[in-house]
């Protein structure tokens, strides 16, 4: 037994010197409301904590979703925009290439041509990555 445990045991208060039984009890919630003997416990020391209660979960969760719901709606703008972009970089290389193929650079031409095929690919790579 360790000095602090002796201690603890000198320290209990011991009624007409019989053994003292201590109770621990600990429990998990995994909720975001409080479990209801909690919430019966806080109406009684509170006048109308449970609606209060209630009222912050329920702002809370229409907060989270909201920002799930901008979360989502960025992610599918930022992926249009690339698309987008994409797109544009192809067209405008493949056009720079032609033009260079009709003023007679046909090596330019080829490289460029090479240039949005290698953009496309790696597109359509990275996409089947994700």
């Amino acid at each position: 037994m360790s000095r602090l445990d002796r201690a603890d045991q000198s320290a209990m208060a011991k009624p007409e010197g019989g053994p003292v039984t201590v109770v621990s009890w600990q429990a998990e919630v995994n909720s975001v409301l409080p479990p209801p003997q909690a919430i019966e416990a806080y109406e009684r020391s509170i006048e109308k904590a449970g609606e209060r209660l209630l009222r912050l979960v329920e702002t809370e969760s229409a907060h989270r979703h909201a920002l799930e719901r901008k979360i989502v709606s960025s992610a599918v703008f930022r992926a249009n925009l690339g698309l987008i972009a994409g797109i544009l970089m192809a067209v405008g290389v493949s056009s720079a290439s032609l033009a260079a193929i009709f003023q007679g650079k046909q090596i330019g031409g080829v490289v460029g041509i090479g240039a949005t095929a290698a953009l496309i690919g790696g597109a359509f790579r990275a996409r089947k990555g994700s």
